[in-house]
């Protein structure tokens, strides 16, 4: 940096906002309303105060409106004004836990919800969340946002190469430019006070305290970055707004060797580093790195029991609700579904900011996320059950043979290939006493079927129907239409249905599965951050139970039973395994034993395949400098997937796909290479020091009894073996994490059958496999299909894909999904043609 240039520093004045977090949404909300009461009051009166941000996240207004929603002209007059700064985003999130699609539609909200109040931050401000997707700066590319700030990420090799402003890189080219925020979004909290953090009432800020702290902030900077602008954050956790601000800027203009200090915003922050338009590194890849803030990456297993409903809740609205809207819009008896789907949206993001979807807050915060977790599968099922009405009510064709008491089963395929799967579902048939049933497709054909259970008095209980009957579990095989439905014809039967067929007895499969095994050790860490125990006391199982200690240093034991239960089927085993969880502080982790231990696995990330390199931790006595300093944190050992993951074995691939299991490790237990995929994590404390990872605190030390996962916990994965690593083995593997959704038809006894809507059916088909569905959905207000797929390849791929619409048109959008005409195409033969450039997410909005 040039001695004697002029230099400028930007001061934003902010509050970083978690909802809930070690305190409650209720009691978080309080203080908010008291601090947006204040905000306007100090905006409308007092015209020197520049601005304020919300944080990056518009659900601050609602929430402050939910109680003052008087105060709405107010809010939108400032926020139209510039001095009142909101979005992008609708929560701050938890960039891995949550899916792709999650992502998007959280920026969608934010910024659907920002303009209406006047306009929206178009700067990709994440200032907290526990690391950063690599895909990210294409998607925030694709609303028109070309700036990235961020605090958590960046490794020790890439701040030493790149600095503070670098230019961040997508697999497919796209770029942010883009600042670390290494020393925090609170490098200028509080500024003139003692500490950037607590109550502050009953001080005044200390001028000469003020200069030594904003000099100690540029120092560090000259090293970091060639720019001579400079960013300060005023504001910190819940702070509330610093009013002085003006008053101490222009007291400390002029004494500062130069230093021009000005009030503003993150985007006069980025215009201005734009404006001086010198040379930048690039940086690629996630960000995971610690060097300067700890990056906490055991959250991924931390409160297993929330990824699990967050994997229902996505798979469900994303992958059965949305298509299925599209199908029941081309109904004649159809009602609009756009509201409930919208509620459903914005109710399953309010469980996926950071300190949520990670489990890492206060018990009470998770309490009220399972509950919203429960509330959006419930309103995505009575979309469903709705759109199932329809198609009886539009004229349902009727199956090749009817019975008085037969019923009726629709399966869905969430995927845009054919799937030829196992499929489990309950069918009632009232009254009787039927000992066997059969299945039939819809051509009428009977299909190898098994009866694993009688249940002979059953109430069946939806809406406006109470019927009582007798159940029966059924295991059946089918071929489902690509993105699309089939119906089954379920009677009773006097003869035997065809059998399932049985796995081979020399399956390497079933060679497999006898193969694993439960490791489990002690976890003296927090919600944070697993705790290794030095003792190295470890246990394992691969039979009926797993005899552990209560606690660590505790003489009592405690035996938990397993339950496994297993299948194999085209290729796959299918296991599902449970335990009521009796211990505390505590990992459990399926080992599943590899030839020899491998360098790196292939693992399903954010709109792109990832390969994670097995990581050795270091230890507080093999690098004491790193542990003694900040944030004296070494790396992770266990590594994130999404869905599913492929290992090499042998001269062959791996393949496993979990339900909301989202961590993994290639590890040697007991001298045995393994890959160990994480079930549960029990802790009891929010934060603890001194761990052998992570030794600061990263939130208060408060005690987090639910975090112990003292519950019954269940887990469902598949394994199977690839001949390569490829993308038709990722097509499987999602298949597997997301499965076809079954279930019985509505009872509506009185509507006749028709000749309108097929017994089987197809919407959407994409035969190259490395073409990837991420959504297709209806527009409500326009009747417009929106589709959105991705590259997972490293090449330009052209293709066709097959859609229900004969003809129409179709354009080329972003991530906003406005209709765009320059890229607008005619269509017919129901095929569209795409081209997509190396790992490019491509939006298509279609219109019949």
């Amino acid at each position: 940096m040039e001695a004697n240039a002029q230099k400028t520093a930007i001061l934003v004045s902010h509050t970083h906002w978690d909802r809930a977090w070690y305190l409650t949404f209720p009691t978080f909300r309080f203080h908010l309303v008291r601090l947006v009461d204040r905000l306007l009051e100090l905006l409308e009166t007092r015209a020197e105060f520049h601005s304020f941000t919300l944080d990056g996240q518009t659900i601050l207004l609602d929430d402050y409106l939910q109680i003052r929603p008087e105060n709405r002209p107010r809010l939108e007059a400032l926020i139209r004004s510039g001095r009142l700064i909101c979005g992008p985003w609708y929560v701050s999130p938890d960039l891995f836990l949550i899916s792709p699609e999650s992502v998007i539609r959280n920026l969608q909200t934010g910024a659907r919800i920002a303009e209406s109040f006047g306009g929206s931050m178009q700067e990709g401000y994440v200032p907290d969340p526990f690391g950063h997707f690599a895909q990210l700066p294409q998607v925030l590319n694709g609303f028109g946002m070309r700036s990235f700030l961020f605090m958590r990420g960046l490794s020790a090799e890439d701040k030493s190469r790149a600095g503070s402003i670098f230019l961040w890189r997508s697999p497919d080219g796209s770029d942010v430019l883009t600042t670390y925020l290494a020393d925090g979004y609170f490098n200028a909290g509080s500024l003139g006070y003692p500490s950037v953090y607590g109550r502050h009432e009953g001080l005044c800020a200390d001028l000469d305290l003020a200069r030594t702290q904003i000099r100690s902030t540029i120092d560090k900077f000259a090293s970091l970055q060639k720019e001579r602008t400079f960013l300060l954050n005023n504001g910190f956790d819940h702070m509330p707004e610093q009013a002085d601000i003006p008053d101490l800027l222009r007291d400390l203009d002029g004494t500062l060797d130069g230093l021009e200090l000005r009030h503003g915003t993150f985007s006069e922050y980025m215009d201005a580093i734009r404006a001086e338009d010198r040379p930048k590194e690039t940086v690629e890849g996630d960000l995971l790195g610690n060097v300067d803030q700890p990056i906490l990456l055991s959250v991924y297993s931390t409160r297993v029991y929330l990824k699990q409903l967050n994997h229902r809740a996505q798979s469900l609205l994303e992958r059965i609700v949305e298509p299925m809207d599209v199908f029941a819009s081309t109904l004649p008896v159809r009602k609009d579904t756009g509201v409930f789907l919208d509620a459903a949206w914005k109710q399953l993001m309010e469980n996926h900011p950071h300190d949520d979807i990670c489990g890492c807050s206060h018990d009470g915060v998770h309490q009220d996320n399972e509950a919203r977790f429960r509330q959006v599968t419930d309103t995505a099922e009575a979309v469903l059950v709705e759109a199932l009405e329809a198609m009886r009510l539009s004229g349902l064709v009727p199956p090749p043979s009817t019975s008085p008491r037969q019923t009726e089963l629709i399966a869905f395929n969430p995927h845009p290939w054919p799937v030829a799967t196992r499929l489990r579902a309950r069918v009632l048939l009232p009254e009787g006493d039927d000992e066997s049933v059969s299945v039939f497709d819809a051509s009428g054909a009977p299909l190898p079927t098994r009866i694993d259970a009688i249940h002979p008095r059953v109430l069946r209980n939806h809406y406006l129907e109470q019927t009582w009957g007798r159940a029966f579990d059924l295991t059946f095989d089918a071929i489902l239409p690509p993105l699309g439905y089939q119906l089954f014809h379920v009677a009773p039967s006097t003869t035997t249905s065809p059998a399932l067929p049985a796995a081979p007895a020399s399956s390497p499969l079933a060679a497999l599965r006898d193969s694993l095994f439960l490791h489990y050790e002690h976890d003296l860490g927090d919600t944070y951050s697993f705790g290794p125990d030095p003792s190295g006391v470890q246990f394992r199982s691969n039979g009926e139970a797993i005899i552990v200690p209560r606690r660590p240093k505790s003489a009592e034991l405690v035996r938990m039973p397993i339950r496994w239960t297993s299948d194999i089927h085209h290729d796959s085993l299918h296991l599902n395994l449970a335990y009521r969880n009796e211990a505390e502080n505590g990992r459990m982790r399926l080992a599943i034993p590899l030839p020899t231990l491998p360098e790196s696995f292939v693992a399903d990330a954010h709109f792109r395949l990832a390969e994670r390199h097995c990581v050795v931790s270091d230890t507080p006595e093999s690098d004491p400098e790193r542990y003694t300093g900040y944030p004296g944190e070494f790396e992770y050992p266990t590594q994130h997937f999404k869905d599913f993951l492929l290992v090499p074995f042998g001269d062959r691939t791996l393949r496993v796909s979990a339900h909301g299991l989202h961590e993994a490790e290639l590890t040697l237990i007991d001298d045995v290479p393994v890959l160990a995929i994480t079930l549960h994590r029990a802790v009891g404390e929010l934060s603890v020091g001194g761990g052998r990872i992570r030794r600061v605190q990263a939130g208060p030390q408060i005690p987090t009894p639910g975090a112990q996962c003292l519950r019954e916990l269940e887990f469902e994965l598949h394994l199977g073996f690839e001949a390569e690593p490829d993308d038709r083995a990722a097509r499987r593997a999602v298949q597997e994490s997301h499965p076809v959704w079954v279930r019985e038809l509505p009872y509506l006894p009185h509507v006749p059958y028709g000749d309108t809507v097929p017994r089987s059916s197809s919407m959407l088909e994409i035969t190259h496999p490395s073409i990837a569905l991420s959504a297709f959905k209806l527009d409500e207000a326009t009747g417009d299909r929106i589709l959105r797929v991705f590259n997972l390849s490293s090449e330009t791929i052209r293709s066709a894909i097959r859609i229900q619409t004969e003809s129409g048109t179709v354009c080329e959008t972003d991530l906003r999904e406005a209709w765009t005409p320059s890229t607008a195409r005619t269509f017919t033969g129901n095929e569209i043609a795409v081209e997509l450039g190396p790992h490019k997410i491509q939006t298509l909005r279609i219109r019949p």
